[in-house]
């Protein structure tokens, strides 16, 4: 009998062994919202007071935003390299940072289809690092949207302790294809035909993740009602290629 249960205790022991060794992937990482506000910018005039130096374009909005609401009728002629200056301004003269210091994970672009001719009229980039915090790894995730319509950039941040999942990073300087490229591309491609179908009553999102679902430019179509996509294309960063998804 003795012998019998040898077999049956190394395996039990065993067995409690791995457990104990794979419990810490059981952990969850735990969100913590660190931070949150939203400036006023004036779009007119932001570039080049940036390109100038002048660091008092960003103008903390302290009272309700009912209160402090700004709207423009008026489209932007921005592209992918005005929306990123923005940011890195941003960065240096309100957070005293550098983005040297942040890892890029991904960014996205909005405009309404109406603004075609126009071209990208938000952006959002999203950046993260890793520190070390209360004696373990820990990682810090940055959101920054830019919207010249609304006059205004809202800043998050928030903490992921501990750091237990591995974020992919986008590299610009792999991603030849520019957001604005990207959506001549859609356009050519039967985006412009969607439009003009829809009589301009629609919106337009890109966005691009390395650990997303579509490698490269991911440009979905959609009418007033977000959870419907009419046209939607997948276009490489590199070389332009692209396929078409819906």
């Amino acid at each position: 009998m003795k012998k019998r249960l040898v077999p049956h205790i190394l395996l039990l022991i065993i067995f409690v062994s791995t457990f104990a060794c794979r419990w810490p992937a059981f952990e969850e990482e735990q969100q913590i919202d660190l931070d949150e506000r939203t400036y006023y910018i004036d779009p007119s005039t932001i570039l080049q007071s940036l390109a100038q130096g002048n660091k008092d374009v960003f103008i903390l909005q302290t009272a309700t935003p009912e209160s402090t609401l700004h709207s423009s009728s008026v489209p932007v002629s921005w592209k992918q390299a005005d929306y990123y200056f923005i940011a890195q301004s941003f960065y240096r003269f309100v957070l005293g940072n550098s983005l040297d210091d942040w890892i890029l994970k991904e960014m996205y672009f909005k405009l309404n289809c109406d603004d075609a001719s126009s071209g990208l009229q938000e952006a959002g980039f999203t950046f993260f690092r890793t520190v070390h915090s209360r004696d373990r790894s820990s990682r810090l995730m940055n959101f920054i949207s830019i919207a010249p319509r609304e006059n205004e950039i809202y800043f998050s941040e928030t903490e992921y302790y501990p750091e237990l999942e591995q974020w992919s990073s986008l590299d610009l300087a792999q991603i030849k294809i520019s957001a604005e490229s990207a959506f001549q591309i859609a356009e050519s491609a039967g985006g412009s035909k969607t439009r003009i179908n829809m009589g301009n009553n629609c919106h337009i999102l890109e966005t691009i993740e390395p650990g997303g679902k579509y490698k490269g430019w991911d440009i979905t179509y959609s009418s007033n009602d977000p959870a419907t996509s009419v046209f939607q294309i997948n276009i490489d960063p590199l070389t332009g290629k692209y396929k078409i998804v819906k």
